[in-house]
């Protein structure tokens, strides 16, 4: 509020410093044209008396004369008659310059501010019978004093009322067109200073303080998208390293684990085969075949996980890809009671560039997440086509040889959806998966420039949509 205080007290002493030349000037305005109105009366009654005497002189004679001066009394108007230019002592006397002055202007006006003030008119007086003599007409300045009292009185009140009038009116609109505002975005920027981004500040107005108002807003706004992205890039780096770790800790487990289970697989079916082995304990030694290969395929994928490296890059046909993969996992699909389709698979023109064996491990993982999503069976449809495609975040759409698999499996939640590339998310039963199948084909496919994009409905199915850049035409 200090803002405030110090424009009011410099409005008001602006005010104070106009208002009071302007009475001044208008004091000294009206001081003149009095003088001139009293100058007119002197000078018009003097004219009268000098008339009036000249003829009481020339009808009664000059004692007559005499004896009129000396009769009249004193009051706002006096005169009188000096037989001799040269007559009166002190202050009344006449100086050279001024008889001179009478002489040549035909009148003499003296106007004296010592107590008591008055005006005199000196006008020359020719009588008959008498030599020349001065006619002194004298008339108070007391009316002009108390007229230009009273004008002083009345511009000192009306300068104290508008001074106070507007120092109030000024401190209002002060207060509320700055000083509320600038409380309100100072508290706004102790908030911003101690972390608060909540809240925008209120100022309904449209100046700059306004729009310094709506500026602190857009910065908390853009401040609290920034912080957002940072905690979300500090969380994935968080995360990242703690994938990182469990690479490691996977491709050390893995490695360990693959002699051994080798051994086993090998012992077992031996087991199976061996002609004198009772059939419960080749049932039990084939039980323990199917799970030792299950735990290959895990550690496989851990490794999978943990050494991906750069893909090869050489010319793939996709058509030809995608058959031999239906053929791979068509014995898994049948046991599982679900149909495999092979649809839509355009010419041999549509090709990309990349490492076969990578790709087709990708496809293979999203189209066995199919299978598997199909518990009472169903089908799975795997489609080919190109088409211009958007990537997330681009602006352009660009040619992309789009793979679409379809299931008709049990879906999964929307809000499940953006944590289902996570390495070791899974929403299947214990045993059923590592949660590494679709986090691999991911970053496969990230590794040759595409996406994977899905769309799920519980209880409907999924569908998945593999986008790889086409090779370039020659």
């Amino acid at each position: 509020m200090r803002v405030v205080y110090r424009l009011t007290v410099l409005l008001v002493l602006v005010a104070c410093l106009v208002l009071t030349a302007s009475g001044v000037l208008t004091v000294r305005s009206e001081a003149v044209m009095f003088e001139r109105s009293m100058i007119e009366d002197a000078r018009l009654n003097g004219q009268t008396l000098r008339s009036a005497l000249q003829e009481v002189a020339r009808s009664q004679g000059f004692a007559a004369v005499e004896g009129l001066v000396s009769s009249a009394r004193p009051g706002k108007l006096e005169f009188r008659c000096l037989a001799a230019p040269s007559q009166g002592s002190g202050e009344d006397a006449l100086t050279a310059a001024e008889l001179a002055s009478l002489k040549r202007e035909g009148e003499l006006i003296q106007i004296r501010r010592a107590s008591p003030g008055q005006l005199r008119l000196y006008l020359p007086l020719e009588l008959e019978g008498a030599p020349a003599a001065l006619l002194e007409v004298r008339e108070s300045l007391q009316r002009e004093e108390e007229f230009l009292a009273k004008s002083i009185r009345r511009i000192a009140g009306a300068t104290v009322v508008l001074v106070v009038l507007l120092g109030g009116v000024a401190f209002w609109l002060g207060v509320r067109v700055v000083g509320r505002p600038l409380e309100l975005l100072r508290e706004k920027a102790k908030r911003i200073g101690l972390g608060d981004l909540e809240g925008p500040v209120e100022v309904d107005q449209h100046d700059e303080i306004g729009q310094l108002a709506a500026a602190m807003n857009d910065m908390c706004t853009q401040l609290a998208g920034e912080m957002n992205q940072r905690q979300a890039a500090e969380a994935q780096l968080r995360h990242a390293e703690r994938l990182a770790t469990v690479g490691k800790l996977a491709s050390g487990l893995a490695h360990e684990l693959g002699t051994p289970l080798n051994v086993v697989v090998g012992r077992a079916l031996e087991v199976v085969e061996h002609p004198e082995c009772p059939a419960e304990c080749a049932q039990a030694a084939q039980i323990v075949v199917d799970q030792a290969e299950r735990m290959s395929t895990i550690v496989r994928q851990l490794l999978d996980f943990a050494r991906r490296g750069l893909p090869r890059s050489e010319s793939i046909e996709l058509g030809a890809l995608l058959q031999g993969l239906t053929h791979l996992i068509e014995p898994l699909a049948r046991r599982r009671g679900v149909e495999l389709a092979l649809t839509r698979v355009g010419p041999s023109a549509w090709r990309v560039r990349g490492d076969p064996a990578q790709l087709e491990q990708a496809i293979t993982n999203v189209a066995l997440n199919g299978i598997q999503s199909m518990s009472e069976g169903g089908r799975l449809s795997i489609s080919l086509e190109s088409k211009d495609a958007l990537r997330p975040g681009a602006r352009a759409p660009e040619r992309c040889a789009v793979i679409t698999i379809r299931d008709e499996g049990a879906g999964i939640a929307a809000e499940l959806l953006p944590q289902i590339f996570e390495p070791f998310f899974t929403t299947k039963d214990v045993g059923e998966g590592t949660g590494l199948g679709l986090a691999v084909a991911h970053g496969i496919v990230s590794d040759h420039g595409g996406w994977i994009s899905v769309e799920s409905v519980e209880d409907q199915g999924s569908v998945f949509e593999v986008h790889l850049p086409e090779e370039a035409t020659q």
